[in-house]
């Protein structure tokens, strides 16, 4: 219970910091603070009331909550110091690589033509995982079985949403009122792609966009978001014909207690001494170009020693605390590594984001920041795949520049 208690104060004690130098709750470690405080406060307290902890010992399981403490303070400290060389390396880049510099005004017909790419990418995923309908009469059934061997499309469709998202939204999010309504037509349609994180995070951005772009959002108002944010998800969950009691709802936030349990049977695993963190890179290469790419590999390396084989037969994967990996590899010093890294690349892209607050970097921000848009894509290809799009985003709205199109649009007022 202490070390529970210990870790909630250190959260607020780093929220309360970072807020006071950004002027505002709404900065990327508050949503990483609430993320923690639900995994490694609240989630932990409620399986020990419950006695869900099986047959894990107590000293696994307060070690488990002062390593989350040590990646938290890691995490804070590279937000609270004025150093940020991600940011700077952000800049380098778009500096460097033109469409990414460019000023890009969307048009009407732009945003249509993202979201009509969506349509078709979403038909190729119903087909392609042979799931067919199913993606919209049981989305959540067909995300966590059918979506083995199609994750690239899948996650094509999320991000193809959430970046035209993004680009109606900095044409047409002049007020809150048609800001919600645009947020809310975009999570109803992500509804359909099964994940209840990425249906949320379309109400995260909105809020990122109302604060600075349309009107300050007061502190006590972001709290009161945060909450809201937290019942929607168990509504959701429950649409998606999820738990039926409050027991299976507390088994949703298993992160504390797999990792728990890694630790509790470590002395079976042995430091790998950064094998974790380089079998990482197997993400860098798409399974349909490599067939013999492991199932297998970086964190999953220790889900596998927990739940043998379920990455392998396509079964969803146990989520872990985000210090797993490192601990794995370096024990607390990776766990410090992993909080430092973290934070710097967090706290780049959102920086970047403050000073451009632009389509790019809009973009930027909900891939490194929130984590929420093209999913499972190595930076390097979620870079690539963002210049095409600027490139095909700036190519359709060249055409209201063309004498014989604005003709044609103006015709039946001539008439």
């Amino acid at each position: 219970m202490s070390w529970f208690l210990f870790n909630a104060l250190v959260i607020l004690f780093f929220l309360w910091i970072i807020a006071k130098k950004y002027g505002t709750l709404l900065n990327p470690a508050s949503l990483a603070g609430g993320t923690f405080m639900i995994q490694a406060v609240i989630a932990p307290l409620l399986f020990d009331s419950f006695d869900m902890f099986n047959e894990i010992s107590r000293g696994s399981i307060n070690y488990t909550s002062a390593l989350s403490s040590v990646y938290f303070i890691s995490f804070g400290t590279a937000f609270a110091i004025r150093c940020s060389p991600f940011k700077n390396l952000f800049r380098l880049l778009f500096r460097i690589v033109r469409p990414l510099n460019s000023k890009i005004r969307n048009s009407s017909l732009s945003d249509f033509g993202m979201l009509l790419q969506f349509v078709l990418l979403f038909l190729i995923l119903m087909f392609a995982s042979g799931a067919g309908l199913l993606w919209l009469t049981n989305s959540r059934e067909a995300y966590q079985l059918h979506r083995v061997g199609v994750g690239v499309f899948w996650s094509l469709c999320q991000a193809t949403l959430m970046l035209t998202f993004i680009c109606v939204v900095l044409r047409k999010g002049k007020s809150y009122i048609i800001l919600f309504v645009i947020t809310c037509f975009f999570a109803v349609i992500s509804l359909f792609l099964g994940s209840k994180g990425f249906v949320l995070t379309y109400f995260v951005i909105a809020l990122f966009y109302a604060h600075f772009q349309v009107k300050q959002v007061s502190n006590k108002a972001i709290v009161l978001f945060g909450t809201c944010i937290f019942q929607v998800f168990f509504v959701i969950q429950l649409y998606q014909q999820g738990p039926a009691s409050l027991r299976d709802s507390v088994l949703y936030f298993d992160f504390f207690r797999d990792s728990a349990e890694f630790l509790d049977r470590f002395k079976e695993f042995g430091f790998r001494y950064g094998q974790l963190t380089l079998s990482s890179f197997w993400d860098y290469i798409p399974r349909w170009l490599y067939h013999a790419k492991p199932f297998v590999y970086g964190q999953v390396i220790v889900d596998e020693m927990l739940f043998p084989g379920a990455a392998e037969n396509g079964y969803a994967t146990p989520g872990m605390m985000t210090w797993t990996a490192g601990y794995g590899d370096f024990g607390m010093l990776g766990v410090i590594l992993y909080g430092l890294f973290d934070g710097f690349l967090v706290k780049g892209a959102y920086e970047l984001f403050l000073d451009r607050k632009d389509i790019q970097s809009m973009a930027l921000f909900a891939q490194i920041g929130l984590g929420s848009m093209f999913w499972g894509a190595p930076f390097p290809v979620f870079l690539v795949w963002l210049i095409f799009q600027i490139m095909l985003i700036r190519a359709l709205s060249m055409f209201r520049v063309f004498p014989l199109f604005r003709f044609v649009l103006s015709a039946p007022s001539l008439l």
